[in-house]
């Protein structure tokens, strides 16, 4: 142990002296490390050096992290494919996120929203009888959120309208647009294997062609809602039913269950599968309800977090 006390103390001594060199130094925590950040007016924002001495990190002007890199001596690891789903928020701009998006079924439901540079969007809905509905008008994001603003009344009933608010939600090269009130059901997606999804359909705003991107890790959520993202599939049984679509299973917090999780009932006997949402959280168990009205529940019923096993 005293080797290593000792390379310690070497390090931390040429550390610190790299920093007097700088021009002027804060302290902070990163990612969960400690990190001493120096700036240099010459650039457009803060660079910063891990005093874990294995990330080399780039900040904004408010010392939040737009991007980075994991040092671990064989490769350089992004980031975004690790440890920054933690960080407090996204940091995008419209630059970031322009392009074509899409998300659907090939069928009744196919919608395109397509965001420039310039803060203006255009989005289409298109099914089977053709266009259902199109709007277009300003685009902008503040506080890491993309807001979108329609010229035309925006009416969100059956094939119609669109979320007017969005978190740009970056997977290694793919960037996604999340409905900030759909949050919990995108990491419930990811947790059901729904994705990274490898075609255009699915249930999320997706920039055309990064479904043909590999990515590994975890999307880069905000960090309030990293718990909802689990490190390895948990699974239970429905131990008692509350009426037909109701029930309790045996997981609760201690297995990392959270209320608005999404879950799948499996398939028992002749009993179909459903989708069933975490309604209530104590210690050992939960509360669940079926998502779909057509959806029947029984004791014994296996519950995973995960769709595809």
């Amino acid at each position: 142990m005293r080797w290593r006390k000792l390379l310690i103390a070497s390090v931390i001594a040429s550390f610190l002296l790299l920093s007097w060199q700088l021009y002027s130094t804060w302290s902070g925590k990163i990612i969960g490390r400690e990190v001493q950040i120096a700036r240099d007016d010459k650039l457009d924002g803060f660079a910063a050096i891990s005093a874990g001495w294995d990330y080399n990190l780039c900040l904004n002007k408010e010392g939040s992290i737009i991007t980075g890199v994991r040092n671990d001596g064989l490769c350089n690891v992004p980031l975004s494919e690790t440890d920054s789903n933690a960080a407090d928020v996204n940091i995008v701009s419209l630059k970031d996120v322009a392009g074509d998006y899409y998300f659907g079924d090939g069928l009744g439901v196919n919608c395109s929203l397509t965001l420039i540079v310039s803060g203006e969007f255009t989005f289409i809905w298109h099914g089977c009888l053709g266009t259902y509905d199109d709007n277009n008008g300003v685009a902008s994001i503040k506080d890491g959120v993309l807001h979108i603003e329609p010229n035309k009344p925006n009416i969100r009933e059956g094939f119609r309208g669109t979320p007017t608010d969005f978190f740009p939600v970056r997977w290694g090269s793919r960037m996604y647009l999340i409905p900030i009130n759909e949050i919990v059901d995108f990491c419930s997606e990811v947790n059901q294997g729904m994705e990274p999804r490898s075609d255009s359909h699915g249930f999320y705003y997706l920039r055309k062609k990064d479904w043909n991107k590999t990515v590994t890790g975890k999307p880069v959520v905000p960090k309030q809602w990293t718990k909802y993202l689990l490190s390895q599939p948990i699974r239970g049984k429905i131990t008692q039913l509350i009426g037909k679509q109701e029930g309790w299973i045996d997981m609760g917090a201690d297995a990392g269950i959270l209320e608005g999780m999404i879950l799948t009932a499996k398939e028992h006997g002749n009993i179909m599968f459903s989708q069933v949402r975490v309604e209530a959280v104590e210690k050992k168990r939960s509360r669940i309800k079926c998502e779909w009205s057509d959806s029947k529940l029984v004791v014994g019923q296996t519950v995973s977090s995960r769709f595809h096993e």
